[in-house]
């Protein structure tokens, strides 16, 4: 049955846009990009009805842009087998794309009529002018045919264009200087004998003539959002420690200034930025936000006087290209642009207001409050390295900024405020412009708190290091990490409770934590536990990255084999060299546990950073295993490392035009899934974790080894504690082929609700139920691997700089419905009346199933379609005969308003404010009513949240103390006053009266208040 061309007749044609004078090289590192790639609902065909698991092609990629909506191109669309038009926008650097599609077994894959590969990858097409795409499969007979349309843009993502300038370089001639902006690739200047600029330079209007750089002047003064450089370094001052990579260093750092006339100052925007290579040659400075230019000056620096950095410079380099982007002309910037979109519930926040009517600790109450909390590393301002406004943040899945350097400081020069006057409070470690572009309320993060250090020591005592401009949005800091990978001492520990103590009292909203790496002082279990019990912070966390194509495991030790990955990351099993990152998971996960005081009655969170840069280029299992494994044992906290738009750390997250590519939208749909549980795994603690072990021909026994609430499904271990949250069985069948058609690992992570949360809360989120919730994640432990080849080469362990190609394509047999199982669990309710919710993958509502049980009490659930790494969710309650969506739980923050006083009369009234309840002298005070006879007393009046669908907001006035003036006393008693029924007396005591002739009390008005 063979589709029709009639399918098409939606798509528009190619998109031909006039090319510019200065036409690019084609850039084959960067054809490799975007596309999330899911089976999804079913379809009718011509000829009848079929579903999805009917079609020949599973999986459909490019290796440009992500698949886009025809109609707006800012729309990403997922790959559906049932769907067969797509569209692709390939801007300006991107001239040829490749495209590969997974067919089913057997299937003979086509594109554009010729031939794929073995991978089922098709040929280059060239997309300078636009190009339509057919990729076709065909198997006994039955033919299925999808078509791309590939729009040609001349422009980068943000619509900025190319603008021509005129160069002048330092020490060159005029001829030679063309070779920078003549848009070809292959011609350049070597830059040797680098002469940089000392420190006291780097804040002046124009460098010394003998200070190597480059001046670019425009025609006409444009509005300038960065500019590329394609660059590389061709020889080192020094020589590196044998085995380490030498685009792991800095390099050099760069000092741009800009200004819009000729008869204007300078303005320098940037004093760090980077000469690091990650990508391939590209360098991109990012101005932030758009400048009014005419002029742009960039040369090197010192980053300190009268010192080189040795093998962290490079003596020569060579530049082939500069490019200079921003708005078309007699454009300007937007008044209004795309804020980003975050919850009210990330600001404001103090975890003190909540202890009652929730009932938990701190770290819980944060936990409950924020949900997962996804922090991406983001640079501060003056590093002139790219960061994403709010459009792009918004399509991220829920991650938010975390700074982590010193705004234009080095990253150890915090003592020495060496610029114009600026003070180090003034600088601090924030990007205002960033967070002034996304908007008030959008949640962000310190790392390295709180001197831009690896260790706190050096610190000295407490003190607030948040800038003037970080504190205009301290209402909405959620997140503060304390230093950064350093080394263990007791002397350290001793600082960290110092300064979490600090952090508490001065920003109770934020959480508190440290973070280490492979330090053994550090994963040591003895060590780490007299750290919480003593520091007592909010979370625990580490970083050691697992399929990295840049660290250290994932260049010596990335699991190859479908069989090595879970028991990689939970047993303790593995080889020496890999056996630490598993000790360390499972001894962060245990002192978490375990908690503040040892016995697991105080509980903290714990949680790891991913790497979320290093790992962009392998599949979709591979990036969805690790956070997915981490929330089963209990994980409540997962680190982005890092986000930035040049290439850093071997970035595939944007192209050179800035485009998120398809690893970007593969990362946010496994964050959406982490936020999506997240709303209820916040409320549960961790009881076990366990692994049913699938077949691999590689592996024989077990899946992991046992350890604290850890153990095999099956195991006696398990089993005492399997029935408490119903669970009989698990089987998994394999649907997607990989691992020869045999079932893969599952994981199974058993919660309770956390210790001492309240009914009321837990009914907030789970549901009413008259009984404790019980849940179960189930997690597809079957995970693909990543063919690497094309994107690194190693050689002695160390990278070859001119193979390094992490923009490259990328071949896998991991994404999610090659990888896919139908997991079948066997349930037997836990106490009477039980009801099994399931929370639905793409909505994140819970909803009852309806299970059917046997005459033994045992019934069977199936979990369809669970993609490789992916999770479900199910947990039983009684009586929940709904849809739960806990984030309709999640409370508003409230700040009361002062209650009115009347120093006339003596008295006071509280204001209606939504949300608030007042109490005076033990007692609701009602709004209207009048609480009289305060004459010379001192009142507190105590606001409260009336329910748990509210919280105070942080830093909100809670207690109104008013002193009321003594009473105006009179010489002599009045008279009785029929008409108010009052007495004005002199006694000191007040008491009702018998009015005359009325047969009601009064009141006396004693010293003038009303009695």
């Amino acid at each position: 049955m063979m589709r029709s061309q009639d399918r098409y007749k939606n798509c528009d044609e190619p998109t031909k846009i006039r090319e510019t004078t200065m036409k690019k090289t084609a850039i084959s590192l960067l054809t490799a990009s975007v596309l999330t790639i899911l089976p999804v609902a079913a379809y009718a065909q011509p000829d009848g009805p079929a579903s999805s698991s009917d079609a020949l092609i599973k999986e459909l990629s490019t290796d440009i842009l992500p698949l886009a909506s025809c109609e707006d191109r800012f729309q990403p669309v997922q790959f559906d087998p049932s769907v067969h038009e797509y569209c692709a926008y390939a801007y300006y650097h991107t001239d040829t794309v490749s495209v590969r599609a997974v067919g089913v077994p057997g299937a003979v894959i086509e594109m554009n009529g010729k031939g794929a590969d073995a991978n089922g990858r098709g040929p280059d097409i060239n997309v300078s002018n636009g190009a339509d795409i057919s990729v076709s499969a065909s198997l006994n007979g039955v033919s299925d045919e999808y078509r791309i349309t590939v729009k040609k843009l001349q422009t980068d993502y943000r619509g900025n264009e190319k603008i021509s300038a005129d160069v002048d370089v330092n020490g060159l001639k005029s001829a030679d200087e063309g070779a920078l902006v003549d848009g070809n690739l292959t011609t350049g200047v070597t830059l040797k004998d680098i002469k940089r600029a000392p420190r006291k330079m780097w804040i002046t209007d124009n460098p010394s003539q003998a200070t190597t750089g480059f001046v670019l002047t425009l025609d006409q003064p444009r509005w300038v959002h960065r500019v590329n450089a394609w660059a590389s370094i061709d020889q080192w001052a020094g020589q590196l420690a044998a085995g380490q990579p030498k685009h792991w260093w800095e390099a050099d750092a760069l000092n741009i200034a800009v200004r819009a006339s000729d008869d204007e100052p300078f303005t320098v925007i940037a004093k760090h930025a980077t000469m690091r290579q990650d990508a391939g040659g590209l360098l991109y400075w990012d101005f932030g936000e758009y400048k009014k230019v005419k002029e742009i000056h960039i040369w090197f620096n010192n980053q300190k006087d009268g010192a080189e950095f040795g093998p962290m410079q490079g003596s020569q380099y060579t530049f082939n290209e500069l490019e200079v982007w921003g708005l078309p002309s007699g454009q300007r910037p937007k008044d209004e642009t795309e804020t980003a979109d975050f919850e009210s519930r990330y600001t404001d926040f103090d975890p003190a207001s909540v202890a009652e009517t929730w009932g938990v600790n701190r770290a819980q109450a944060l936990a409950m409050q924020y949900g997962i909390l996804l922090p991406a590393w983001m640079p501060s301002d003056g590093y002139g390295r790219g960061t994403v406004n709010g459009e792009e943040i918004n399509k991220a899945g829920g991650l938010f900024p975390a700074f982590y350097d010193n705004t234009n400081l080095g990253p150890n020069e915090f003592l020495e405020p060496y610029m114009k006057g600026d003070s180090v409070e003034d600088q601090g470690i924030f990007n205002a412009t960033l967070m002034d572009n996304l908007g008030k309320g959008t949640p962000w993060a310190v790392a390295k708190a709180p001197i831009a250090g690896n260790n706190i020591t050096s610190a000295g005592e407490p003190h607030d290091f948040l800038s003037t401009a970080a504190k205009d949005h301290a209402d909405s800091l959620v997140d503060i990490q304390y230093g950064d990978e350093g080394n263990w001492s007791k002397e350290e520990q001793d600082n960290f409770e110092k300064w979490f103590d600090w952090s508490k009292r001065n920003y109770p909203g934020a959480v508190v934590h440290s973070n280490q790496a492979s330090n053994e002082g550090w994963y040591n279990y003895d060590t780490l536990s007299s750290y919480v019990k003593q520091t007592k912070p909010d979370l625990i966390s580490w970083d050691r990255y697992y399929f990295s194509t840049a660290g250290s495991w994932g260049v010596n030790y990335q699991p190859e084999d479908p069989a090595d990955v879970i028991p990689h990351i939970l047993s303790a099993q593995n080889p020496p060299a890999k056996m630490d990152m598993a000790t360390q998971f499972r001894n962060y996960r245990q002192v978490a546990s375990e908690g503040l005081t040892g016995d697991g009655s105080q509980p903290i969170m714990w949680g790891q950073y991913l790497d979320y840069s290093f790992d962009a280029n392998v599949s979709d299992s591979q990036k969805s295993v690790i956070p997915m494994v981490s929330l089963a044992a209990g994980a409540k906290w997962l680190g982005l490392f890092r986000m930035e738009m040049n290439g850093y750390d071997y970035s595939t997250l944007f192209d050179a035009d800035g485009a998120p590519r398809r690893e970007f939208y593969e990362w946010a749909r496994v964050l959406k899934d982490v936020r999506g549980y997240g709303n209820y795994l916040a409320a549960l603690n961790n009881q076990f974790l366990t692994v049913k072990p699938g077949q691999y021909d590689k592996r024989a026994g077990t899946g992991v080894e046992e350890g604290y609430k850890l153990a095999d499904f099956g195991s006696e271990a398990e089993r005492k504690v399997a029935a408490k949250y119903g669970v009989e069985d698990v089987k998994a069948n394999n649907r997607g082929g990989l691992n020869s058609g045999k079932s893969g690992d599952v994981v199974l992570g058993y919660f309770d609700a956390v210790p001492g949360l309240t009914a009321a809360k837990r009914d907030r989120v789970f549901g009413e139920s008259t009984d404790p919730v019980r849940a179960v994640m189930v997690v597809n432990g079957l995970v693909g691997s990543t063919d690497t080849s094309e994107t690194k080469a190693i050689s002695g362990g160390q990278w070859v700089d001119k193979t390094l190609s992490p923009l490259a394509r990328r071949t896998d047999n991991g994404g999610f419905t090659q990888t896919s199982q139908d997991i079948k669990v066997t349930v037997k309710q836990p106490y009477e009346n039980a009801q099994l919710m399931l929370v639905d993958p793409e909505t994140f509502e819970a909803k009852p199933l309806d299970v059917v049980y046997g005459e033994d009490g045992v019934g069977d659930v199936t979990l369809t379609n669970v993609g490789g790494g992916q999770a479900r969710l199910l947990y039983w309650v009684s009586g929940v005969e709904k849809v739960v969506n806990p984030e309709e739980g999640s409370p508003s923050a409230v700040t009361p308003i002062e209650p009115v006083w009347d120093d006339q009369t003596g008295s006071f009234t509280v204001p209606a404010v939504e949300g608030v309840t007042y109490e005076y002298d033990g007692e609701e005070v009602s709004v209207g009513e009048v609480v009289k006879n305060l004459a010379g007393k001192t009142v507190n009046v105590t606001a409260k949240p009336t329910s748990d669908l509210f919280v105070l907001a942080q830093g909100a006035k809670v207690s109104f103390v008013h002193t009321f003036p003594p009473a105006k006393r009179h010489d002599a008693p009045g008279n009785v006053n029929q008409k108010n029924r009052s007495y004005a007396v002199k006694p000191s005591r007040s008491w009702p009266v018998a009015m005359p002739n009325t047969g009601s009390e009064a009141s006396f008005a004693i010293d003038g208040v009303a009695g």
